[in-house]
């Protein structure tokens, strides 16, 4: 099986031959056999040359300009694919002008600015999330003094603690505030939280599917 880009540098090789007068007899004689060899290609000619024009302009010169560089036409498929994705990249690259002015340094040099602030964010959040945490508790203590005296008589004593839903009923603000997260299965909730209080904002549930409701 013969490529068209084969076929169209054969049939040029042999209809193309340059100045004859400069040709010895041995050549000219060459070149006519080869000539009445071909006679298939030259009745194709016009044709083939029809296809190669219109092939180029629907975008197909570099599949062309491949296959005659020698590649196979069982691997045409495959030409054709990359030729289209070339077209493909260019079209995007030249149409956008955001992607035309990319450049890898330019890129690689904000990713790394972005991980260095990111290290740095994750570095810093931790305080300021502890700090916030703080100011928060210390407001609703002020603003709650009876349930801070309760909370910090409870936390001097050695023995005879109130019950924990207890001390959720009788300090519910100053309990949350300076504990804002509480982590214990759903047996706990149910043995320490008061039902009828609204003491959180947000609950979640780890392995909720597991967890049996009605």
């Amino acid at each position: 099986m013969t490529s068209l880009a084969g076929l169209l540098g054969k049939a040029e090789d042999i209809f193309s031959p340059g100045d004859p007068l400069q040709e010895t007899g041995a050549d000219l004689q060459h070149r006519l056999a080869e000539l009445a060899s071909q006679e298939s290609v030259a009745a194709s000619l016009c044709r083939i040359r029809e296809l190669k024009s219109r092939l180029v302009d629907a975008g197909f010169g570099d599949l062309l300009r491949s296959v005659g560089a020698g590649v196979p036409p069982e691997n045409a498929a495959e030409a054709i694919e990359q030729s289209w994705l070339k077209a493909v990249w260019e079209d995007v690259v030249f149409g956008d002008p955001r992607l035309a002015v990319f450049t890898e340094a330019v890129h690689n040099r904000r990713q790394k600015e972005f991980i260095e602030l990111d290290h740095r964010h994750l570095d810093i959040t931790p305080g300021r999330i502890k700090r916030s945490a703080a100011e928060a508790g210390i407001e609703v203590m002020n603003a709650h003094p009876e349930e801070t005296n309760l909370v910090n008589r409870e936390a001097a004593k050695r023995t005879r603690h109130l019950p924990i839903r207890r001390l959720f009923q009788q300090a519910p603000n100053v309990l949350t505030a300076i504990r804002p997260c509480w982590a214990m299965s759903p047996l706990l909730v149910a043995e320490l939280i008061p039902a009828d209080a609204d003491l959180f904002d947000v609950v979640i549930f780890d392995e909720a599917s597991q967890i049996p409701y009605r």
